[in-house]
């Protein structure tokens, strides 16, 4: 399986929305990991963000050096090569539209371990990503944090009756 997927603008547009904290101006999403790292094209090269870390660094000054540096282990092993191949060898296979993600994020608390895996919209994922790595950035370690998940309000069929 190919660890490296390709999302539509629309998508990226709307899985990196949340990220408006971070200067994301003028960086053309490319390309994510099955982790949902995105890979940014820009002027001055290529940048990557790092939805479980909550960062965005400048790699890379071109392609060549983008692609030499993908096939370095260390590179590998920040990417989660090794746990995205353990995902699926426990039947965690996304699908086109999807990431594997933490079920509890480690910014968080969660384990970085496979029985903290599930399989997620790759929009949702990364925009909570960014809504969470929003709101905790700069707190102190052991900060208590509560996440609010608010449920979409049912929607009401003809006649007022509720819907689902």
């Amino acid at each position: 399986m190919d660890f490296i997927k390709s999302f539509t603008d629309e998508q990226y547009a709307g899985a990196l929305e949340t990220w408006a904290w971070l200067d994301l101006a003028g960086k053309k999403p490319i390309l994510a990991t099955m982790f949902g790292h995105v890979f940014l094209a820009a002027d001055d090269g290529f940048w990557l963000l790092d939805p479980i870390a909550g960062t965005l660094t400048h790699r890379w000054t071109d392609q060549e050096h983008l692609q030499t540096d993908l096939d370095r282990p260390e590179v590998q092993d920040e990417l989660l090569i090794d746990l995205a191949d353990a995902a699926l060898q426990r039947g965690l296979a996304p699908g086109a539209d999807e990431i594997v993600d933490f079920a509890t994020p480690p910014v968080l608390g969660g384990a970085v371990e496979p029985g903290n895996l599930q399989v997620m919209d790759f929009v949702v994922a990364i925009n909570l990503a960014g809504q969470i790595h929003a709101q905790t950035t700069g707190l102190a370690d052991g900060t208590p944090v509560t996440v609010a998940v608010q449920e979409e309000p049912k929607r009401r069929g003809l006649f007022g009756r509720r819907k689902g």
